[in-house]
């Protein structure tokens, strides 16, 4: 059975066009189908986890953004159930790093019906699965700011960040990877499954979906104006070339700071958090 789990308000009502042509898709290719779509987020969780455990779920096709797909992973890491995402958010930062067409389901739908899934990686950060970037530090107070926004796409971040700039602060964060323990004093510091997060911004442009490693960005002590000056160039990803950011690749790290983490744009906790990569954890089509 094709499971259709969909938030018809992505994207502000994007989500209910995308399911329409999805719908008219499947009714040409004579495919069954059962939908799964709730007013709230927990109502829509609790609804596909019991849909899930009654069994004969061939695939699940994510109408959504970045949020559903955190939704939909938590049940599909390691289930060896294939996810089809057809992107309706306002980031669709996942969508991106699997090369997806943004707003052409029917060539996304073509691809998967004539081409098996491939694996690719996850992350877990304490016992939840995230498919893109976590993030602490500025950038998350960043991200919760912009959840409260009513904008879309990249706009919503860039306001939201100026408007987090009153306060901008330095913070000690303190580091544990494979045995090692080093302080830092950090603008930000995010751990990357996938290259980019807030619409686009190349935060880790070198980060890769399948190569079982993630990447540790940590922006370092800079001032609130040379931060401005070298902000914009996290679209095309040359901020790390900056003297104060480093990247280390890693497979896992614990994380303590007086902050909070977010991941794929949804609230994980607060500060200390452990975050590990997931080698081959979903199954999903490439383009």
């Amino acid at each position: 059975m094709l499971l259709l789990l969909v938030n018809p308000n992505s994207g502000r009502g994007r989500g209910a066009q995308i399911l329409k042509r999805c719908l008219e898709y499947l009714d040409v290719k004579n495919i069954d189908r059962e939908i799964l779509m709730e007013p709230s987020f927990e109502d829509l969780r609790i609804k596909f986890e019991a849909r899930f455990k009654q069994g004969n779920v061939g695939k699940v096709v994510v109408i959504g953004g970045d949020g559903m797909v955190h939704l939909a992973i938590s049940l599909l890491a390691h289930s060896n159930i294939p996810m089809v995402l057809l992107p309706a958010g306002t980031g669709d930062d996942f969508a991106r790093s699997l090369h997806l067409p943004l707003k052409q389901p029917e060539k996304i739908l073509d691809y998967v019906f004539s081409n098996s899934p491939r694996a690719v990686d996850l992350a877990r950060a304490n016992d939840r699965y995230f498919a893109q970037v976590l993030s602490t530090g500025f950038d998350s107070q960043v991200n919760k700011r912009a959840n409260e926004l009513p904008l879309s796409g990249r706009w919503k971040y860039v306001l939201a960040l100026l408007v987090e700039l009153v306060h901008f602060k330095v913070l000690r964060y303190k580091f544990k990877i494979d045995g090692s323990v080093f302080t830092r004093e950090a603008v930000l510091v995010a751990v990357a499954n996938g290259p980019c997060y807030g619409g686009g911004m190349k935060i880790a442009p070198g980060a890769l979906i399948d190569d079982s490693l993630l990447d540790l960005i940590i922006v370092g002590q800079v001032s609130i104006f040379e931060f401005l000056r070298v902000f914009p160039k996290v679209y095309n990803g040359n901020h790390i070339d900056h003297r104060s950011v480093e990247v280390i690749k890693i497979s896992s790290v614990e994380i303590d700071a007086d902050t909070f983490a977010f991941a794929d744009g949804e609230y994980i906790s607060l500060l200390p958090v452990a975050v590990a990569i997931q080698p081959n954890a979903l199954l999903t089509w490439v383009l």
